[in-house]
């Protein structure tokens, strides 16, 4: 299993590793650059917030997050509390909005991008 892991990893480092290629010789200016990186590293930053954001909900229900094949349940972060669930689930669509716009922004600028009126220019 430890083999499976490392080779999806290696083949995800080479996925990525080829993206930024692309993305290096697409994005035309060092702003366009940057911004495509701040936008790559903001949707990395907010699935991160978005899966803690769960672990805190789980956890204001007085639950904890069983790991099945790993023999352990992650720690409990915070104490029961029906009000820190409903604020957090709150934060959770924000945050789950915030997600879908930046994506829907992000498919945008990709597309003008590839498209042939910006080649023939």
């Amino acid at each position: 299993m430890g083999a499976l892991a490392r080779l999806i990893v290696r083949r995800r480092g080479l996925v990525l590793e080829g993206l930024a290629r692309v993305v290096d010789a697409l994005a035309a200016t060092d702003v366009q650059r940057r911004a495509v990186h701040a936008a790559h590293l903001a949707i990395y930053g907010l699935l991160l917030a978005v899966c803690m954001g769960g672990w805190v909900i789980v956890n204001a229900k007085g639950l904890t997050i069983p790991m099945p094949g790993l023999g352990f349940d992650f720690p409990r972060q915070v104490e029961a509390s029906p009000v820190l669930v409903r604020d957090s689930v709150r934060a959770l669509i924000l945050l789950a909005w915030l997600i879908y716009s930046l994506l829907r922004l992000h498919i945008c600028a990709a597309l003008w991008h590839h498209s042939p009126s910006r080649t023939a220019r």
